[in-house]
């Protein structure tokens, strides 16, 4: 008796098959889908995030003490620093949002 196989062109189909399968689920698990940066997970938008970043300010008396948790999460996220503009103190100080390698800080300007 002769054995019995799978013709070649029956395996080229399956491992194709299961190659785009394994591009379509990592699409989808990582999120590449994403429109982009200014999407949030929780649907936090970059202008969403400013406006807690700019309540933080409201809260402080000086560039320096402005919390920077919120401010890490808006660079971290790609979020541009120039379109967080209008950051104020308590005091009336204004303060200029820096974003450099996803970490926050703040100057006087």
């Amino acid at each position: 008796m002769k054995a019995q196989g799978l013709p070649i062109n029956m395996i080229v189909i399956i491992a194709l098959s299961l190659l785009v399968l394994v591009v379509v689920g990592a699409f989808f698990i990582t999120g590449m889908g994403r429109a982009g940066p200014s999407m949030m997970p929780g649907n936090q938008t970059c202008p969403s995030m400013c406006t807690a970043i700019k309540g933080d300010a409201l809260a402080s008396t000086s560039c320096e003490t402005i919390p920077t948790s919120n401010a890490n999460r808006y660079c971290a996220a790609g979020c541009a620093a120039e379109d967080c503009q209008g950051i104020t103190t308590a005091d009336g100080t204004s303060c200029t949002l820096i974003c450099e390698d996803g970490t926050a800080s703040f100057s006087a300007t």
